[in-house]
C-alpha cells in the first residue's frame, strides 16, 4: 500500500527535484527515477533491539518473530543516522497463521530524530507490505519502531531508497526551503526549522539568496507559504548573526502580501523598521502579528474560559473553529512565561511577591503537607454529621530516609479511594476545599502525570506526577505562577513545559474538558497503573501501591481500574479478587480522553517499600501462570548448588568484559562447587554473549537459558536460585526487591555511587545486595549516566564465594 503523497518531481538545471503540490498517482509515478539509479539501505528484524522481557524469536533469513500476548513496543531502533532526502520506505512483515482468526494489528512508527515522529500508520490483517514516501532531514538516531495489543506478527525487513537527491550528492537549499515551507503548512515546526537550517548555513550572501528567490519564483507557483517561508528564515540567519540577509529576508517575505493578511499596524510598523534598520524591533512587530491571528486568540480565549478567569463565548460561535494540537502547543510555549517559586527556598523577593498577591505562606505550607490526620480534619469539614475515619489496617510507607526524591505527599491518594476527592486548601483564603476533576497528560514523557482543578477564590491545580506518584506543584493559571512542592523534583523536571502541555490538551479537548468541568453528575474514581515502563517502577511503585488498598481491605472502593501499555505481569493474577470487569486495558495515551469521555476521576495509587507479603503474592501470581514442563525444569535446576544467575547487558551501562569475566568467575566458582548450575538472565539480544560464555566453560556446568522468558517465568527463576551476579537496575529489581537473594551487584559509576545507598531500603528485611565500590570500576567518562565500564571480574568472585560459603554453613 502507497500512501498518498502530495508531491511531486520538477526539474530545474538538469536535475529532478521534489515539490509539494497534489497531483494523480501516474503523473508522481512518471517522474521518478529508474530503480538502477538509487541506493537502497535494508535492514532486518533482527538488526532492531527488542524491549525487555517481550517475548520473541529468531527465524531464517533475518526475520524476527514477535509472539502473541506481548503488549506496547515490541522492537525498535536501529539508531541510524539517514542522510537528508527523499526516501522511499517499504516494510515488510508477515503473520504467523494461527492468529489468521482474530484480526491482529500493530503499530508501526519511525522516529527522527527523538522524540520527533516523522511517521505512524496502523498496519492490519492480512497487509503485509506498507509503502511510504518522506523527507528524511536532520534524521540522527533514527528509530523504526513496532507495537502491538497483543498480536504475534514477523518483522522481515526495511527497505530505505533514496530518491532524491543522486548518489553523490548533497541535497540543495531549494529543496531545504520547500521542504521546510511544506512542514510549516503541516503544523511540523520543528521539522520546518530543521530544514531551514540547511538553507540557512548555504546562504552566505545576497546574491545567493536571489539565486535561490528566482529559483523559487520561476519554478514554484505563487503562494504565501514562501512568504512565511522567508520570515522564518530570517530569523535563523539572524540568530546566526548575519543580520543583512535576515533583513532581506524579510523584505522579501512581506513582498504581495495584502494589508488584511497581517494586523496592519504591525505590518506598517515592522516595514519602518527594517527600513531604518532596526531588525530586532522588526522581528518583534512581526511575531506580534502572528501571535495576534484569529486562531491565537481563540486559544487563549479557550484557556481563559476554562480557568473561569473570563467568560467562555457561545459554543455555537466556536464549532468550526480550527484545533491543532501542535500547532496549540507551539503557541502557547512561544506565548506563556512562567514565574516559579520554590517554597522550600523563599527569597525575600518571593515572600513579597506572594504577600502581594494575597498569597499566603503558611496556607502554602499546609498544602505541601503531608499528613493523615489533616486529611481527615479536611474530609470532615464536609462530612460533620457522620465522621469519617481513614482505613488505617496497613500504613503507608512516608518516605525513604536516604532517598529525597521520597518526600512528597501522597496521603491524598487514599482520601480520593475512600471519598472520591481530592482535599486541600485556598492558598489564597485558607478554606479547606475538595474536587473530583482530574486532567492527565497525553504525552508526558514520563510516568502518569495528573493535575487536580480547583476553585477557590480563583481556579488553582495540583499537580501529581513521576513515580513518586506524589504532589510536586501548585500552578495559578491567571498568574502564570508555579510554586514548587518538592525537594528534588523542580531539578529533573521542566515544570514549564509541563503546564504548557496542561493547556495544549485543555485547547485541544476544550469541549470534552468544558462537558467534564461543568457536569453535576458524581464522577467514578479510577486507579490509573502501568503508564510508565520501567520495571522496577512497575513493582516498586505501582503494585506496592495497589498492596496498600489491598491490604486496608479498599480495592472494592475503586469502579474501575485503568492499566496502561506496561503490564509486565497481570494486575489480577497478583490481585484476582479484583472483577475482571473493572480492569480496562487501554494505551496509556488514550487516559485523558478517556477519563473525560467516562467523567472518571483519576488516581495512581504508589507507595515504595516492597513488604514481604507483596514479593510471595507476586511469586504466587507468577506460579500459577507456568507450564507443568517449566516448573520441573526449575526443580531440576534446583539440584545444583550453588545455582547462579548471571545477569547480561550489552547494551547501555554495560560491563565491557562480560563475557571474559562470567566464564572465569563460573570456571574458578566450579573447582570448589562442580555441581553448580548457571540460569542467563537479560534481553533475547544476549544470546550471543551466553554461547560465548557457555564456550568458555567446561561442557559439565549445567547452564539454563533464561533470556527474554516471560515475567512470571524470570520471577520463578529469581526465587529459585541461591547467588546472583547482577548489574544494577531492572535484572537486580528481581532478585532483590522480589526474591531477596544475596548476591554481588556491580554497574557503572554512577548507578554504583547514587543507588547503592538508598536500594536495599526498598524492600523489608532484605538481603543488601554485595555493591562493588566505585574505586573498582574503570569508565572513560565518569559523569556519562549509561555509560559502558569495566571491572576485575576477581572482585566479583571473592564476593560470590563468600557468600557461597556461608550458604553452604547455615
Amino acid at each position: 500500500m502507497t500512501e498518498k503523497k502530495y508531491l511531486y518531481l520538477v526539474k530545474t538545471d538538469g536535475k529532478v527535484l521534489p515539490h509539494y503540490q497534489q497531483l494523480s498517482s501516474a503523473e508522481y509515478k512518471s517522474f521518478l527515477p529508474q530503480q538502477s539509479q538509487l541506493e537502497t539501505l535494508r535492514l532486518t528484524g533482527q538488526d532492531l533491539y527488542i524491549v525487555p522481557r517481550q517475548a520473541h524469536q529468531y527465524l531464517e533469513d533475518g526475520q524476527r518473530l514477535s509472539h502473541s500476548g506481548n503488549q506496547g513496543f515490541v522492537f525498535f531502533g536501529p539508531y541510524w543516522d539517514i542522510e537528508d532526502g527523499f526516501y522511499r520506505v517499504q516494510i515488510n512483515i508477515d503473520w504467523p497463521e494461527s492468529v489468521s482468526d482474530i484480526s491482529p494489528l500493530i503499530i508501526f512508527d519511525i522516529v527522527a530524530p527523538c522524540p520527533i515522529t516523522l511517521y505512524k500508520s496502523e498496519i492490519a490483517y492480512p497487509q503485509t507490505k506498507l509503502q511510504v514516501d518522506l523527507d528524511f532531514i536532520g534524521a540522527k538516531n533514527t528509530e523504526f519502531r513496532f507495537a502491538t495489543q497483543g498480536s504475534a506478527f514477523i518483522v522481515k525487513s526495511i527497505e530505505l531508497t533514496r530518491l532524491y537527491p543522486a548518489p553523490g550528492e548533497k541535497p540543495t537549499a531549494f529543496y531545504y526551503f520547500d521542504v521546510a515551507c511544506h512542514l510549516r503548512y503541516q503544523d511540523q515546526p520543528q521539522k520546518s526549522e530543521l530544514a531551514l537550517w540547511q538553507v540557512a548555513t548555504q546562504m552566505k550572501t545576497i546574491e545567493q539568496l536571489q539565486q535561490l528567490s528566482q529559483q523559487i519564483t520561476e519554478i514554484l507557483p505563487a503562494s504565501k507559504l514562501w512568504n512565511q517561508g522567508y520570515t522564518d528564515l530570517g530569523q535563523l540567519l539572524y540568530k546566526q548573526g548575519q543580520e543583512e540577509l535576515a533583513k532581506w529576508c524579510y523584505e522579501r517575505g512581506l513582498e504581495g502580501l495584502e494589508a488584511g493578511e497581517i494586523p496592519s499596524v504591525w505590518l506598517h510598523w515592522g516595514l519602518q523598521e527594517v527600513q531604518q534598520g532596526h531588525l530586532q524591533e522588526a522581528i518583534a512587530s512581526f511575531q506580534k502579528a502572528v501571535s495576534n491571528s484569529d486562531a491565537s486568540r481563540l486559544y487563549q480565549h479557550l484557556w481563559l474560559g476554562l480557568n473561569e478567569i473570563q467568560p467562555l463565548m457561545d459554543e455555537s460561535l466556536l464549532n468550526d473553529a480550527p484545533i491543532n494540537a501542535p500547532v496549540i502547543y507551539e503557541y502557547f510555549r512561544e506565548t506563556s512565561s512562567y514565574q516559579i517559586i520554590d517554597l522550600l527556598f523563599l527569597t525575600e523577593a518571593d515572600q513579597d511577591f506572594l504577600a502581594k498577591q494575597g498569597l499566603s505562606v503558611a496556607n502554602l505550607r499546609r498544602i505541601q503537607e503531608s499528613n493523615l490526620s489533616l486529611e481527615e480534619i479536611y474530609i470532615n469539614h464536609f462530612n460533620s454529621s457522620s465522621p469519617v475515619q481513614l482505613s488505617k489496617q496497613a500504613s503507608r510507607t512516608s518516605i525513604l530516609p536516604l532517598l529525597p526524591d521520597t518526600t512528597p505527599n501522597r496521603e491524598f491518594q487514599q482520601t480520593i479511594v475512600e471519598t472520591g476527592y481530592i482535599c486541600s486548601i485556598c492558598p489564597f483564603t485558607g478554606q479547606i476545599l475538595r474536587s473530583n476533576q482530574s486532567l492527565m497528560l497525553d504525552d508526558p514523557g514520563y510516568a502518569t502525570s495528573i493535575f487536580y482543578r480547583f476553585t477557590g477564590v480563583e481556579t488553582f491545580y495540583l499537580f501529581a506526577s513521576h513515580w513518586i506518584g506524589g504532589l510536586l506543584f501548585l500552578y495559578i493559571p491567571r498568574l502564570e505562577l508555579i510554586i514548587n512542592l518538592s525537594l528534588t523534583w523542580k531539578n529533573y523536571l521542566d515544570y514549564g513545559d509541563i503546564v504548557t502541555r496542561l493547556k495544549k490538551n485543555m485547547v485541544f479537548y476544550w469541549k470534552q474538558v468544558k462537558q467534564y468541568l461543568f457536569n453535576p453528575a458524581p464522577k467514578k474514581t479510577v486507579a490509573v497503573c502501568g503508564g510508565y515502563e520501567n520495571l522496577g517502577h512497575y513493582f516498586w511503585n505501582d503494585i506496592s501501591g495497589l498492596d496498600f488498598l489491598a491490604e486496608n481491605q479498599l480495592l472494592d472502593k475503586i469502579d474501575k481500574y485503568l492499566v496502561g501499555s506496561y503490564e509486565p505481569l497481570k494486575v489480577n493474577d497478583i490481585y484476582p479478587e479484583i472483577p475482571v470487569k473493572d480492569i480496562l486495558r487501554v494505551e496509556s495515551k488514550n487516559f485523558s480522553s478517556l477519563l473525560l469521555a467516562n467523567n472518571y476521576f483519576a488516581v495512581r495509587l504508589t507507595d515504595i517499600l516492597i513488604k514481604e507479603s507483596l514479593a510471595k503474592k507476586l511469586y504466587q501470581a507468577s506460579l500459577k501462570n507456568c507450564s507443568t514442563e517449566f516448573l520441573a525444569t526449575v526443580e531440576q535446576a534446583k539440584q545444583h548448588f550453588p545455582l547462579i544467575w548471571i545477569n547480561l547487558r550489552s547494551h547501555s551501562k554495560a560491563w565491557i568484559s562480560q563475557v571474559e569475566g562470567n566464564a572465569n568467575i563460573i570456571q574458578t566458582l566450579s573447582q570448589n562447587y562442580p555441581n553448580l548450575g548457571v540460569i542467563f538472565d537479560g534481553w533475547k539480544d544476549e544470546a550471543d554473549s551466553m554461547e560465548q560464555i557457555k564456550s568458555l566453560i567446561p561442557s559439565s556446568i549445567s547452564t539454563y537459558n533464561g533470556l527474554g522468558c516471560p515475567m512470571h517465568e524470570t520471577i520463578v527463576w529469581a526465587f529459585a536460585i541461591d547467588v546472583y551476579i547482577s548489574i544494577v537496575g531492572s535484572g537486580l529489581t528481581l532478585v532483590t526487591w522480589i526474591a531477596n537473594k544475596p548476591g554481588v551487584a556491580h554497574s557503572n559509576y554512577g548507578h554504583l555511587k547514587y543507588q547503592s545507598d538508598w536500594w536495599p531500603e526498598v524492600r523489608e528485611n532484605i538481603i543488601p545486595p554485595l555493591f562493588l565500590s566505585t574505586d573498582q570500576i574503570q569508565q572513560a567518562d565518569i559523569d556519562a549516566p549509561y555509560g559502558d565500564y569495566d571491572c576485575d571480574w576477581k572482585v566479583i568472585y571473592d564476593g560470590v564465594f563468600k557468600i557461597v560459603q556461608q550458604l553452604e554453613n547455615s
